[in-house]
């Protein structure tokens, strides 16, 4: 059994595109929502006033939210672990090594929908690998899109990737 973890140093850059990520489809609602609001809310009238006001408060919400989910996906990756077997590949959560939020929103996640936070898949019950420029996604037979049991995801931020890759190559659905 071998173990892989997420280099340290790049948990950072690693959080910091999650976050990018999510503030790009926020972004994306709001500036739909307002385009809606403007035509609705008092057809004929400029818009200028009302992007005036919302702008800065949007841009402050947006960077407090950049730097909680940074924090928090930071302290997350840093406890993610990956086992690979002779026959298995599992992703662990160590958590003494996770803050309380974290804890809290596992814990939550568990009981509310049943998301399961440690994953464990075997090579035979391997449905799809898919290997991107950022990450490689290995789906189980017992996929589930709603809690993503059934799914491991392994950054290119993890140490040793390319023993990784030499291994999830063969098994690349076309």
């Amino acid at each position: 059994m071998k173990m892989y973890k997420i280099d340290p140093s790049a948990t950072t850059t690693l959080a910091f595109r999650f976050a990018l990520t999510t503030i790009g489809i926020m972004t994306g609602i709001v500036a739909l929502l307002m385009v809606w609001l403007s035509f609705n809310l008092n057809p004929g009238a400029s818009i200028g006033p009302i992007v005036g006001k919302l702008i800065p408060g949007f841009l402050l919400i947006i960077g407090l939210i950049a730097v909680m989910l940074t924090v928090q996906k930071t302290n997350f990756y840093g406890s993610t672990r990956f086992l690979l077997t002779d026959d298995t590949i599992a992703s662990v959560l160590d958590n003494k090594e996770l803050n309380g939020i974290n804890q809290f929103g596992v814990a939550r996640n568990r009981s509310r929908y049943g998301a399961e936070p440690n994953q464990v898949i075997s090579f035979a019950n391997i449905s799809r690998v898919k290997i991107t420029d950022k990450n490689i996604k290995i789906y189980g037979g017992n996929y589930s899109l709603f809690n993503g049991n059934g799914r491991i995801v392994i950054p290119k931020e993890t140490e040793n990737y390319e023993e990784l890759l030499h291994v999830f190559k063969p098994m690349v659905s076309a």
